[in-house]
């Protein structure tokens, strides 16, 4: 890695769920700050978990995070049995992304151990399997073979045709199902950690730590665009359509941006602290913003101005998620605060505070059809709620804190990264099938 990742950069890519132990080990510890007395409680009582020691605004080392030990406890809600889990143990280091395929039964890892995998579920998966898949290892070599190329970030084609990785070294790579690797586009310089399709497959984006973000043709591996607007570090990217982006930063701006221009379309300007997290809504005439100033915003995409100003967390906001079955009616945010708030864009007001996490909420994700949502956090939880009367289905006990959860294609999966070398599968059929 190049010597101009700061402190305050790999800060920002804890809260995304992306720190590396080998990386935060060269660096002074960070002194743990207790903000709470400058909360508000939202709820009347805060359960302790034995081992954790996040408090307000204090930010995570993924390392350190550690949840009372005893796995798959359900209280209250749906039971799950020891054929409903299923955990994938191939990687040797942290593990840091994973991503459904959008068309068949395949899903591919990532982590701190250079390589990605592709694990082959059967095309009939009705349920899980008694034992692992097979697996396709994706190796991502450094020039210094001492040093690990952590991978970041890795997506899916629309089509579900190739697998795109964004590791450490600045490079992007183009994989087929196979595992034969087809294109490395070189550029960047510092670690690419957002990485996203465009509607179509036909272009690829990537932001950087460099704060530079590319845009290429995955089959030819042609540089389309190299975008050099930022100041600071690219923290996420979204694509509107199959030629218009947003990039937000820790520079407290977001860029839109197209592919045929060479200046931003719109400058939106208005956080007070670094955005953490961006999403057009599925009509691309809004764009959703989370910063660290605890607010999320709303922008219209045929304007710079700032439609929605939501404010009522307490602490970061970490995600922001549009319920896709809504349009532009509800958004939801996760928060530092430790809850989940259901905005109504069409008031700016709350319309359900999501309040069973006993720490910082980092990922949360809509089933397919929006009925659902599971969130996951640091408390090592996940819940899945329905989204019609915010009422908790179901819970899900890690080991560890909680940094990713996301749903298959169908909705009846959910594939887990806690603070490990695991991927845990969920088998959530039951649940699905009850609320239908």
């Amino acid at each position: 890695m190049g010597s101009n990742l700061t402190y305050g950069a790999l800060v920002s890519l804890v809260r995304k769920g992306v720190l590396f132990n080998e990386l935060a080990a060269t660096l002074p510890k960070i002194e743990n700050v207790d903000n709470s007395r400058n909360m508000r409680p939202l709820y009347s009582t805060t359960p302790q978990v034995q081992g954790l020691n996040i408090t307000g605004q204090e930010k995570v080392n993924r390392s350190s995070v550690r949840s009372k030990k005893g796995t798959r406890i359900r209280k209250d809600n749906a039971t799950i049995s020891s054929n409903e889990v299923l955990v994938l143990r191939e990687h040797t280091d942290e593990v840091y992304s994973c991503s459904w395929n959008p068309q068949t039964n395949l899903l591919a890892s990532s982590g701190a151990d250079s390589r990605a995998i592709i694990w082959h579920f059967p095309n009939v998966f009705d349920s899980l399997p008694p034992e692992p898949p097979s697996s396709t290892f994706l190796d991502h070599p450094w020039i210094n073979a001492a040093t690990r190329n952590t991978v970041a970030a890795l997506s899916w084609s629309p089509n579900g045709h190739m697998l795109a990785t964004a590791s450490f070294d600045g490079c992007t790579r183009i994989w087929n199902l196979n595992g034969d690797l087809k294109r490395t586009l070189e550029l960047q310089k510092e670690p690419c950690h957002s990485l996203k399709w465009n509607k179509t497959g036909s272009r690829i984006l990537s932001g950087s730590s460099d704060a530079t973000a590319a845009v290429w043709d995955p089959l030819s591996g042609r540089l389309e665009r190299h975008f050099k607007f930022h100041s600071k570090a690219i923290l996420d990217v979204d694509w509107r359509c199959d030629t218009t982006f947003a990039t937000c930063s820790k520079d407290m701006k977001i860029y839109l941006c197209s592919v045929s221009e060479p200046q931003p379309r719109q400058i939106y300007t208005g956080h007070s602290k670094e955005i953490n997290c961006i999403q057009f809504c599925p009509t691309g005439m809004l764009l959703a913003s989370g910063s660290d100033d605890c607010t999320a915003k709303i922008w219209r995409t045929s304007s710079s101005r700032c439609v929605r100003n939501l404010t009522g967390h307490k602490g970061f906001v970490n995600a922001v998620q549009w319920r896709p079955d809504c349009m532009t009616k509800l958004l939801a945010t996760a928060s530092h605060d430790r809850t989940i708030k259901m905005w109504d864009i069409n008031t700016g007001k709350v319309a359900r505070t999501l309040a069973r996490h006993t720490s910082p909420v980092y990922t949360m994700d809509f089933s397919p059809n929006g009925q659902l949502i599971a969130t996951g956090s640091t408390d090592g939880w996940i819940h899945v709620w329905s989204t019609e009367h915010c009422t908790l289905l179901m819970n899900y006990r890690a080991d560890r804190g909680i940094f990713t959860v996301q749903w298959n294609a169908a909705g009846d999966k959910l594939v887990v990264i806690a603070n490990s070398k695991t991927v845990t599968v969920l088998d959530v059929r039951k649940l699905v099938t009850q609320i239908l």
